[in-house]
């Protein structure tokens, strides 16, 4: 895994990415760039799914994950939404939690 912003941005849905600063997304994913690369996905853990009726294109079927990782410099925790579209699934919402990015 490498921290690559196209690719990265690939993955997200219109919306989001529509929304997305690219100083500020340039500036988020360098910071993620002191976790290293991934090198262990842990058991994810289901949260929550929840269908929504909002104006737009923010309407849809939303699932929630907790994914405990490893990465080269320190433990993190991944919480995952994403956003059903069609057949597949985009990511609407990325939080990373690690001590790692405060040092």
């Amino acid at each position: 895994s490498t921290w690559d912003k196209e690719v990265i941005k690939s993955y997200l849905t219109p919306s989001v990415e529509n929304t997305i600063n690219d100083s500020d997304f340039e500036i988020l994913v360098n910071s993620f760039t002191k976790m290293g690369a991934l090198v262990e996905i842990s058991e994810y853990q289901f949260n929550s799914v929840e269908s929504k009726a909002v104006m737009g294109s923010e309407s849809g079927t939303f699932v929630t994950y907790t994914i405990p990782t490893k990465y080269e410099n320190g433990d993190a925790t991944i919480t995952l939404t994403l956003k059903e579209e069609g057949d597949s699934f985009s990511v609407y919402q990325f939080n990373l939690n690690s001590l790692t990015l405060l040092k």
